[in-house]
């Protein structure tokens, strides 16, 4: 495993928690407006 890989899998794995805690924080927004 190259230091390329680590960067690779590192990056990906942080973006797929961000756009989760983006669509998270977005559904949880969209619930309390609607009620």
């Amino acid at each position: 495993m190259s230091a390329l890989d680590v960067v690779a899998i590192g990056g990906i794995s942080f973006f797929v928690i961000v756009v989760s805690v983006i669509m998270a924080y977005y559904f949880l927004k969209r619930s309390q407006s609607d009620n």
